[in-house]
């Protein structure tokens, strides 16, 4: 966003738009971008979509076949359909979230995808029917699951591990990760057999 003749404003992050056709209410506070659509910021983050209308006095949208890359968080979401309902907030359908990078068309190391979702950038995904994906095979199920998106160490349960051996028979191995300070952690290990 710039001002005709002079320097970007400070307190605002430079967003770049391309797309096949724009139409802008100003007196409605109404827009809409089409066709191709991307856009970019000087920090890295983009959005690619097909459709994108905007409530420019509410700041919500609703965006069309969306894809995220939010950069500081190296997390990419994409969506059937978003709705940006705050500053990083979303509700979301048909919505896939990873923080592995590949190419499109190429599967992650891991994914989830959901039928809906609720997203709040730096806290948490909430997700109904939640699928994971390791590299596009579907290993596990969720009617509803909670997934962290932040990057800083969190104390909580970890992911439990279910096993087999002829020695041992069934187990399941749970463990707690405890987050002490920022260089100092603790795992505890609990195994049921």
């Amino acid at each position: 966003l710039t001002r005709p003749g002079k320097s970007p404003m400070p307190s605002l992050r430079m967003m770049r738009l391309r797309c096949d056709s724009a139409v802008m209410d100003l007196a409605a506070g109404v827009a809409t971008a089409s066709g191709s659509v991307r856009i970019a910021t000087d920090a890295g983050d983009t959005l690619t979509a097909d459709v994108i209308q905007m409530d420019l006095k509410a700041k919500t949208a609703v965006v069309t076949r969306a894809r995220i890359f939010y950069s500081e968080d190296n997390l990419h979401i994409t969506a059937e359909e978003l709705r940006k309902t705050g500053p990083r907030s979303y509700s979301t359908r048909k919505t896939s979230y990873t923080t592995c990078d590949c190419e499109e068309g190429e599967n992650p190391a891991w994914s989830f995808k959901t039928s809906t979702a609720t997203v709040t950038v730096g806290d948490f995904l909430a997700a109904w029917n939640a699928r994971f994906y390791i590299k596009g095979v579907p290993a596990f199920y969720f009617p509803y699951a909670r997934i962290p998106v932040k990057r800083e160490r969190q104390s909580g349960m970890l992911q439990p591990g279910i096993g087999y051996s002829g020695l041992r028979g069934a187990a399941l191995k749970n463990s707690f990760f405890w987050a002490i300070s920022d260089n100092t952690d603790a795992t505890f290990y609990l195994d049921a057999e």
